[in-house]
């Protein structure tokens, strides 16, 4: 009640959490105390091997209106041996279909750029976007952070130095990766037009002859603009809102440049 009566503006809420829903009985509570007491459309990010059936009721009952979920990539092998999130392809299928049947939109993150991935894989994760019809499909690049798991793998198979530092990594996740692949190059063409090959009919089609040719200021601004509608989307910013974030993020990317 007191963030209804200190924010009077207030529209919808976030909740902060990357797996909203692993403890169900606290959620439960959490969500119908919600309900009786704010009672405001809301956000959550979880798992997509959280959402049954009866999870998802609750969640369009007290007010959700979407569900951000991490996928990481198509390729159920690369998904489970380097990511090491064990959850299949049809799980997610599942639960997109579901949460869409209830009312309830979707933002599905990608990353790009992967250890070991190829072209193909990159293809992949568009493929299982359409499948799942995600309201707002997001690719990232990966940023592999040393003493974690996936940079020891990447350094081991040689895609990336031994020796990096905070410069080497994006902190807005979405420009750069230090990652080196064979296919990086038509990668980063797939991360930098993913919104529209995933949203536009045949546009899939065509990127692949697109990621023939160079990375250009053509595909960045698409890609910058698809940003911004995204960000505009999930937190529901207005259009002054949006050009605030724009502006922010700039002064992050390029502090980051520096």
């Amino acid at each position: 009640m007191e963030i209804k009566r200190d924010y009077k503006k207030l529209k919808t809420i976030f909740f902060s959490d990357e797996t909203f829903g692993v403890n169900r009985q606290w959620a439960n509570e959490l969500l119908v105390t919600y309900k009786k007491e704010i009672n405001l459309p809301y956000t959550i990010t979880t798992r997509a091997n959280l959402l049954d059936q009866d999870f998802i009721l609750l969640l369009k009952d007290t007010g959700c209106q979407m569900v951000s979920m991490s996928i990481e990539t198509g390729n159920e092998m690369l998904r489970k041996e380097i990511m090491h999130k064990n959850i299949t392809n049809q799980v997610i299928i599942d639960a997109g279909k579901n949460l869409h049947a209830a009312g309830i939109k979707t933002r599905v993150n990608c990353i790009f750029c992967i250890p070991d991935e190829t072209i193909d894989d990159a293809f992949k994760n568009i493929e299982l976007m359409k499948q799942l019809k995600a309201t707002d499909p997001v690719g990232f690049l990966l940023q592999p952070f040393p003493k974690t798991k996936i940079f020891d793998y990447a350094v081991e198979k040689g895609y990336i130095r031994n020796d990096l530092t905070v410069d080497d990594f994006d902190p807005l996740v979405y420009f750069k990766t230090p990652i080196d692949l064979p296919d990086k190059n038509k990668i980063i063409i797939v991360q930098r037009l993913f919104l529209y090959a995933c949203k536009i009919p045949y546009f899939d089609k065509l990127l692949r002859l697109l990621v023939k040719l160079p990375n250009n200021i053509i595909f960045d601004t698409m890609h910058k603009i698809g940003i911004a509608l995204s960000h505009k989307q999930f937190y529901g910013l207005s259009f002054t809102g949006l050009i605030k974030y724009l502006l922010s993020a700039r002064k992050l990317q390029t502090k980051a440049s520096a």
